[in-house]
């Protein structure tokens, strides 16, 4: 018996300790730890999800028989090529898109992003193929005049509404927030948001668009 007493003090101990251990290493952070953070990475996202989801880039316009040099955005019209030039575009190469993407989403989700965005990916099994939205070609960058642009506008946020959820994690965060698009229409609406911590630092784990 009193073996079993000793036994069993052994374990309530080890489960007292074991507890608020565990309990450290799962806590997420504070709303007012992380708060800036995430608003800064939210605001750093809209520009990267123009170029991911949105309207792409400035591309050259082609009218008629001639090709001009002017500032239109995706959906041009032009008809003779898969691929249309973006002499306006704020990145110079299909390098620089890839980056813009990892500096705003984790790891896992840029590297889907990027198959899709800049090599194409395998649509259906029987081996239909989504073309690469962007790629280089003859020294310039290109966009493809045939991904439509899944995203229209841009996504506002009310930042004072961010809330972290009971379920997230010490690197794990899923966040409550009320957004709307910037269509006079549009309504406020609770939005889930999910941010992953990699190297010291918070990145978004899905669109925030």
């Amino acid at each position: 018996m009193k073996k079993w007493i000793m036994m069993l003090c052994v374990c309530l101990l080890l489960a007292g300790v074991a507890v608020p251990l565990a309990g450290c290493r799962s806590a997420a952070p504070a709303r007012e730890e992380v708060f800036d953070r995430l608003v800064a990475r939210i605001e750093q996202a809209v520009d990267v999800n123009t170029v991911v989801f949105g309207v792409g880039l400035p591309v050259f316009a082609r009218e008629g028989a001639e090709e001009q040099l002017i500032h239109r955005y995706y959906g041009s019209g032009d008809d003779s090529s898969d691929y249309v030039m973006t002499p306006y575009a704020r990145f110079a190469g299909c390098a620089e898109i890839e980056a813009a993407i990892r500096s705003v989403y984790s790891t896992a989700y840029a590297d889907s992003l990027c198959a899709s965005l800049l090599t194409g990916f395998t649509l259906t099994a029987s081996g239909a193929v989504m073309p690469a939205r962007y790629l280089e070609r003859d020294g310039s960058l290109r966009q493809s005049n045939r991904i439509e642009p899944t995203v229209t506008g841009t996504r506002l946020y009310d930042y004072d509404s961010l809330e972290i959820l009971s379920d997230s994690r010490a690197d794990y965060l899923h966040v409550s927030i009320r957004s709307r698009s910037d269509s006079p229409s549009s309504a406020w609406k609770s939005t889930s948001l999910y941010f992953v911590l990699q190297n010291g630092e918070w990145f978004l784990n899905g669109p925030s668009c």
